[in-house]
């Protein structure tokens, strides 16, 4: 498979940092680029055990993008390296990132803000995609389920978390106390 870089015709190597880098979709994007002659890869994450650091030549420490010292340490991460692209690895990545984004001193791979708060939402996203294509149904309370089982998710997730099957109307109503 050609580098997805291949196309920027260039006699230097792209500088790219994944971050973080140890997430399912930092190792994708390490398989994807690590043979690419136009690209050395830089990881950051979180001080976290994960395959990353055993995958990239080095992994640097830096704070969640819930930490507000993010930037200022992901900056200096980008001087000291150079790097001129980062990829966001995560969902909150991708959202930090993009709202930071005028922050950040290099170029983040990532879509508008505005499109990363929808995608990130799940019911912002079934809004917004509502009238073009068929959304998962939507209950705005107990009583209006007439058919169990029903699913109660958060939402803001991913992977399944905090996903819960109610099989009855108190299962329900105690789903919906405790799910974000």
């Amino acid at each position: 498979m050609p580098c997805p870089m291949s196309s920027m015709h260039t006699s230097t190597k792209h500088r790219v940092l994944v971050f973080p880098a140890g997430t399912e979709i930092g190792l994708e994007i390490f398989a994807s680029l690590k043979d690419c002659k136009e690209v050395e890869l830089f990881a950051a994450g979180q001080n976290t055990p994960n395959h990353a650091q055993f995958l990239y030549d080095t992994y640097h420490i830096i704070p969640s993008v819930h930490d507000e010292s993010y930037i200022d340490a992901l900056n200096a991460l980008i001087d000291t390296y150079d790097i001129q692209f980062i990829y966001p690895a995560h969902d909150d990545a991708i959202v930090a990132l993009a709202r930071d984004g005028n922050s950040i001193k290099a170029n983040v791979l990532v879509p508008s803000y505005e499109t990363c708060v929808i995608t990130r939402s799940k019911s912002r996203t079934y809004q917004h995609l509502n009238r073009a294509i068929p959304v998962p149904k939507r209950y705005n309370s107990v009583d209006e389920v007439q058919t169990y089982p029903v699913i109660v998710k958060p939402d803001q997730g991913q992977g399944s978390w905090g996903v819960v099957r109610a099989d009855t109307p108190t299962e329900l109503r105690h789903a919906i106390e405790t799910t974000d």
